[in-house]
């Protein structure tokens, strides 16, 4: 009788466990083809990137990952391929309270301030202290504040960044100024690679050198321009300022970051002109203008907002014609709305 060899014996414990976790299935809704799977929970809503709000989200966009979770759980077939795709995102903005059955309160807020909170931790938890191996899959960190207990989740949030190796985009939302200082002082994300903050943000900017998109909610204030200019010379991609004045912005960040991209402009900035557009033409480098269409200014066929988004749709192809053409770059004009989701696209290197 043969010697029962080391390897002889883990085949035989792993074919032992195999047999008793049961059968992999590989019938019904699990025997689809993964890509097929994916897309189909790739429709469930999720919180956009950047936000238009810093307010907690309505219950619908918890369904992209608790159904992704829930999956993960079914079976070992769905299991193999959902557990990954629920960690790629750690995503706490919604709330089970936040629907159109329920009214606000301060006993509600309240309530939602603590769910908002444990669920953050919770998931940082499980991704750094219960099951670590999974720190790896992290890309997107999307989550909002609140007040409960917010220093200690702050520290908690900025210490497990630190631990996710494959980190691309961080965006946080309702930070407070002194309190963020105080916890990313000293601290550094070089992974990270597209950031969308409110203005406090600033602190958290100064924590990554290598950030390429970086996005303001709310307007940036003079310390948000010295930051980015003084920690962050990759940008290439500079997400909705505000209402801060668009030719002063242009001008400035010409001279701090000539080598511009992609530029985003809120349409309602009254300083939004074909006159400033026209600046644009400095960025040499610049294929990417991108109109938001938010909350007060809706593309909804109105005369004066089509003839507006036109005269800026003209100014935006003639600046475009003042920067040289790169081969295999397509100079584009994307005009975006929030409610309907809609993208429109526009040629603008045609005349």
């Amino acid at each position: 009788m043969p010697p029962r060899t080391r390897s002889g014996r883990s085949e035989r414990l792993e074919n032992e466990r195999l047999m008793l976790a049961g059968p992999v299935n590989i019938c019904g809704f699990p025997s689809l083809p993964v890509e097929l799977l994916l897309e189909v929970t790739s429709h469930l809503a999720r919180v956009p990137i950047p936000s238009y709000t810093q307010s907690v989200y309505h219950a619908r966009y918890l369904a992209h990952h608790n159904t992704l979770r829930s999956l993960s759980q079914t079976c070992r077939s769905l299991r193999s391929i959902f557990l990954l795709h629920v960690w790629r995102r750690i995503e706490v903005c919604a709330s089970k309270w936040i629907d159109s059955e329920r009214h606000s309160g301060r006993k509600i807020l309240n309530i939602i301030s603590k769910d908002i909170a444990t669920e953050l931790v919770l998931q940082l938890e499980i991704v750094t202290i219960r099951d670590p191996t999974l720190a790896q899959y992290v890309q997107v960190v999307n989550v909002i504040l609140q007040s409960y207990c917010y220093d200690r989740v702050l520290a908690e949030l900025a210490r497990c960044l630190a631990l996710f190796p494959n980190l691309h985009t961080l965006q946080v939302l309702g930070l407070r100024e002194e309190i963020t200082y105080r916890v990313f002082k000293g601290l550094t994300f070089p992974q990270i690679r597209t950031l969308v903050v409110p203005s406090p943000g600033h602190y958290i900017l100064a924590a990554c050198p290598n950030v390429k998109d970086v996005t303001c909610i709310g307007g940036c204030p003079e310390a948000f321009w010295r930051t980015l200019f003084a920690h962050c010379p990759n940008v290439v991609s500079l997400g909705d300022f505000g209402r801060t004045d668009c030719a002063e912005v242009i001008n400035v960040v010409a001279q701090r970051l000539p080598n511009l991209e992609k530029i985003t402009f809120d349409i309602r900035n009254p300083t939004l002109t074909p006159d400033a557009i026209l600046n644009l033409s400095v960025f040499k480098r610049l294929h990417t203008v991108c109109f938001d269409f938010n909350e007060g200014y809706l593309f909804n066929g109105d005369p004066y907002t089509m003839a507006d988004l036109v005269r800026k749709r003209r100014a935006v192809m003639v600046a475009f014609k003042n920067i040289p053409q790169r081969d295999g770059v397509q100079k584009r004009l994307v005009v975006k709305q929030e409610r309907q989701s809609e993208v429109f696209m526009f040629d603008a290197t045609l005349s």
